[in-house]
């Protein structure tokens, strides 16, 4: 039986691990841009026949996004605090400078007047986050693009799946990149994707993806064996600590990779961006956007329960009813006392974000993020948990949550 790990690999079920086996016993085949191709035409349909192009990571697919409007050097690229590191340092990588705005407390998105006061003469664009899958103020963003010629890059992330108004998230601003890494609502261990109703800015992007060479051999066997041995992990996770070991161990082989490396903490960008998308990886995705519609079901589902039986108000939590949900965001007075007493009985929620930028190391140096300048964002980061709603959950899991959480207010 799976236990509660809201991070290892959590849409993963038999037929991902059916489809990595055949895939990675298959080299021959992992070089055939038709996987590829298809997976393109195939998010295309769901964007409402929008190009797309796929890259090697969501991070990749910013920087490349980015270049192709030829924002760089002293231009400035607003994005959210409460967000990843990946997201500012593509901005980085790309020559320009992330600045940050706070975030509402009740959608861990924009908060507008702090968005509206960070534009000044280099702004050139805003990087929408749908954090945990709530879509972000896209009307009172169009405004302000609108107002100060700025493009609109919406961050997808986490919020596949997810609509507002009975739209789309993807189909409201310039461009949108979605990220399918091993712990996203669909996954593929690496890649990402770009998506917009500027067919000449997805052939300028395309044209850059091609010129990229494929990933060696061993990166894509490493990442296709991820389902497998997280799986494995997984079912020993809690027996004497056999299944953390295996991962441990996995990784220090080099048979696991990171999602983050150290080296991409201290400012360096990674090796992977270099290179396309990897067709062999995309046979993964293929099977995974099959489950889109089932799979966001379950996580609203989730989502609904945990406010429900947890009495969360629209003052603590906005209820948006076309989120995707990838985690339930939940405030708690003492964040590290209650992970650790979830861990005790063994559940493993999750901390994003444990800082305003994560992970936090080098955070003035690097991406520019002042301690101070968005208090709101910094006091979610210090206060907020996640709760697991990914599509694997089992009822009595489920369950088990709501009955922990409710036995630590008490």
């Amino acid at each position: 039986m799976s236990p509660v790990l809201i991070s290892l690999s959590p849409n993963t079920e038999a037929d991902d691990l059916r489809q990595a086996w055949q895939v990675l016993l298959k080299p021959w085949q992992w070089r055939q841009e038709t996987f590829v191709i298809h997976l393109e035409q195939l998010l295309s349909r769901y964007f409402d026949n929008r190009p797309v192009v796929m890259t090697s990571s969501g991070r990749a697919g910013i920087k490349a996004a980015l270049s192709a409007l030829s924002i760089g050097e002293g231009d400035e690229v607003i994005v959210q605090a409460f967000t990843c590191i990946s997201v500012p340092a593509a901005i980085n990588w790309a020559g320009a400078k992330p600045r940050f705005a706070d975030i509402d407390p009740t959608t861990y998105n924009f908060d507008i007047s702090s968005l509206a006061n960070k534009i000044n003469l280099r702004t050139k664009a805003i990087i929408v986050q749908h954090t945990f899958g709530i879509p972000g103020p896209l009307q009172q963003i169009r405004q302000l693009a609108d107002k100060h010629n700025l493009v609109i890059i919406e961050d997808l992330a986490h919020s596949l799946g997810a609509t507002l108004d009975g739209q789309k998230l993807g189909t409201f601003g310039d461009i949108a990149v979605l990220s399918f890494g091993r712990d996203k609502g669909f996954s593929s261990v690496f890649g990402g994707a770009l998506v917009s109703n500027n067919p000449d800015l997805i052939k300028k992007i395309n044209q850059q993806q091609n010129a990229l060479p494929y990933p060696p051999r061993w990166w894509v066997a490493q990442q296709l064996i991820h389902p497998l041995l997280i799986s494995l992990a997984k079912t020993w996770y809690w027996r004497g600590h056999v299944g953390q070991v295996i991962i441990v161990s996995a990784q220090k082989l080099g048979l696991l990779s990171k999602a983050v490396q150290l080296s991409e903490r201290r400012a360096k960008e990674p090796q992977h961006t270099a290179w396309r998308y990897s067709p062999a990886l995309a046979r993964l995705l293929n099977l995974q956007l099959s489950k889109i519609a089932r799979y966001t079901k379950r996580r609203q589902h989730a989502a609904q329960q945990y406010r429900q039986t947890l009495g969360i108000t629209t003052k603590q939590l906005v209820d948006s009813p076309g989120a995707s949900w990838l985690r339930f965001p939940l405030r708690v007075t003492d964040k590290t006392k209650v992970l650790a007493s979830a861990k005790q009985a063994k559940l493993v929620l999750g901390d994003w974000y444990d800082s305003p930028v994560t992970p936090c190391a080098g955070l003035t140096t690097y991406v520019g993020y002042r301690l101070g300048s968005c208090p709101v964002a910094e006091q979610a980061s210090r206060e907020t948990i996640n709760l697991p709603t990914y599509p694997t959950i089992r009822p009595d899991q489920l369950q088990q949550v709501i009955s922990f959480i409710r036995s630590q207010a008490s």
